[in-house]
């Protein structure tokens, strides 16, 4: 049980891939991936959500950073078979995968019964610090599908991995992974998401096959998309697999009849107040006494000054 990976940080790409693209390329895969050791498996996952299923609400937002943490088992488990615990965490495009392989009871006593690890390590702490900052989870969702996983022959850090399948038990007495691996099933017929998982920048040469098939990304979420189906969509909305339609050449544009011009109106400007001019006989008279009273007041200052005193005669 120890012999197993337990850390992983990669990037994975997914494809939606129709029944002829999937079969288009297993014609051409073979210079780059094998089948594993594994071969076909069938993968059960049990995802632990709120009761108002915020977890996967959130991710379906598409967050720079989110997180699930499930149990998942490689085929049905019985008492006693080895299942892994996960968080599975993605942080601006990059996925970290943290996992302990624990027995199938042991798993679920320690998230629905608190009992704790039997041994202490640094992937049960933050397995315990998302318990901690989650305290109402409660079962999900069941996920199930068949797995056909390759892995890269030039390179050997590639792996593929194809899954078909993929169907979902909700709540309630079938949301357990002992119950097998029945479910309603998400994708149409025949169809497959296809994962692309590597550490770094993905093989130039697998570039150009996926491009040449029309094989395109597509955001897909196993458990996101089984959330939707039980709540919303009924099936999965194919994107990006068809050319885009060719754009009609544009009509040269008809000139348009130069509109008349109207000769300009004067602009209307607004009468003046008039000054009301007073009469001139007015204006002459208020001169003269002006005049007048100005010699009085100058005979008077002129009399103020000692020497200047007039004399009566």
């Amino acid at each position: 049980m120890d012999n197993y990976q337990a850390i992983f940080e990669r990037y994975e790409k997914k494809y939606l891939l129709s029944p002829a693209q999937y079969e288009a390329l297993m014609k051409r895969i073979g210079d780059l991936a094998a089948p594993d050791a594994f071969g076909e498996t069938t993968v059960l996952n049990l995802y632990y959500d709120t009761p108002d299923y915020r977890i996967i609400r959130r991710s379906l937002e598409k967050p720079v950073y989110k997180e699930k943490l499930r149990i998942r088992s490689y085929g049905v488990p019985e008492k006693g078979s080895q299942t892994f615990l996960e968080l599975k965490k993605k942080y601006k495009g990059i996925v970290y995968k943290r996992r302990i392989a624990l027995p199938y009871e042991e798993a679920y006593g320690h998230l629905e019964e608190g009992i704790p690890f039997k041994t202490v390590t640094q992937i049960g702490k933050e397995i315990d610090y998302f318990l901690l900052r989650n305290r109402d989870l409660t079962r999900g969702m069941v996920i199930i599908y068949e797995r056909t996983a390759y892995a890269g022959i030039k390179d050997p850090d590639l792996r593929i991995t194809f899954d078909r399948n993929i169907r979902y038990r909700e709540r309630g007495p079938l949301c357990d992974l002992s119950e097998g691996s029945e479910g309603t099933e998400i994708l149409n017929d025949g169809e497959c998401i296809m994962e692309v998982k590597v550490p770094r920048a993905m093989p130039l040469e697998l570039v150009h096959l996926l491009n040449e098939l029309k094989i395109y990304p597509h955001s897909f979420s196993k458990y996101g998309q089984s959330y939707l189906s039980r709540f919303g969509k009924s099936k999965v909305q194919r994107r990006g697999t068809k050319p885009a339609a060719a754009a009609k050449p544009a009509e040269p544009a008809k000139p348009k009849p130069a509109a008349e011009t109207k000769p300009a109106e004067p602009a209307k400007q607004k009468p003046v107040p008039e000054a009301k001019a007073q009469p001139a006989e007015t204006v002459k008279k208020k001169s003269v006494e002006d005049v007048n009273k100005q010699a009085r007041e100058n005979a008077r200052d002129a009399a103020a000054v000692p020497g200047n005193e007039v004399e009566n005669g």
